[in-house]
């Protein structure tokens, strides 16, 4: 079993869901699984901003907890490539301690 993963592309313009497991490369999700919403991404002086809005609960897929620490992964490259980061982590976070503001 692995793991989901939400990845933009800045040269496509692309925020799209995709599936991970281990070291494979990542596999995008099929078309009724890319349910985002509010999309974007876009690129400013050497950084990437990317936005969407993603449902909780969604078929077939890992719930995310309203309450309650989520594990979520976060990885980052040097590059606009499609490919392995270096730059990775997985940390726990509880939404309903948010302030408002997007994380």
């Amino acid at each position: 079993s692995g793991s989901e993963g939400i990845i933009g592309l800045p040269d496509e313009g692309t925020v799209k869901k995709y599936a991970l497991s281990g070291y494979s490369a990542p596999a995008e999700m099929e078309a009724d699984h890319q349910t985002l919403r509010d999309t974007s991404i876009s690129q400013n002086d050497g950084r990437t901003i990317m936005s969407f809005t993603k449902l909780l609960e969604e078929s077939d897929e890992i719930r995310i907890k309203e309450t309650g620490a989520n594990w979520l992964l976060h990885a980052r490259g040097s590059s606009n490539s499609f490919g392995y980061h270096r730059t990775r982590l997985a940390f726990q976070h509880d939404f309903s301690e948010d302030t408002g503001r997007p994380t």
